[in-house]
């Protein structure tokens, strides 16, 4: 029984992920839970991990997302409405850059977007890992108060962050 919710809920998360980003190679969900809470709409725990993807221009090797306490609307999922996130969750976030990734995102529409105009000349001059890790922490702060940088660094194989941020209930 939990398998058919789970065979039933998986795809649709899937689905929904996807709509939400340009390009994803490869993606894993992991949901946790027994069958009480996942048809109650409760999920004590759930992971992501995304090879290869594309969000608003910024390109990234790999992602792994990790939440607890997810309260979805099962039940009117089960009935062919949308998903619907009930609750706000906060989502803990992996992530690695290449090389290559890292200058795509330099042009991407997200960092553009929060980048502050005395920051532009910088990321785009940035010759040196110091200076671009700078660039970097400083574009982090300009997320907003739903994102907590824990971790930035330049590595040999590219860019290794980790943080958290909120996801807000659906409307």
């Amino acid at each position: 029984m939990a398998r058919s919710l789970l065979s039933t809920l998986t795809p649709l998360l899937k689905l929904w992920l996807r709509s939400q980003v340009e390009h994803l190679d490869t993606l894993e969900i992991h949901i946790g839970g027994n069958l009480r809470q996942l048809w109650g709409g409760s999920i004590p725990e759930a992971t992501v991990r995304a090879r290869g993807v594309t969000y608003q221009g910024l390109h990234l090797t790999a992602l792994d997302l990790r939440s607890s306490a997810i309260h979805l609307n099962i039940a009117q999922i089960l009935r062919g409405e949308s998903l619907r996130l009930l609750e706000p969750i906060e989502v803990t976030l992996s992530g690695v850059l290449s090389p290559t990734d890292l200058q795509h995102c330099w042009r991407s529409p997200l960092f553009q977007s929060v980048l502050p105009p005395h920051l532009a000349p910088l990321a785009e001059g940035a010759q040196d890992d110091a200076s671009r890790l700078a660039v970097l922490q400083k574009l982090c702060h300009h997320l907003g108060d739903d994102f907590a940088l824990e971790h930035l660094s330049l590595t040999p194989s590219g860019l290794d962050c980790r943080g958290a941020f909120t996801i807000r209930a659906s409307p």
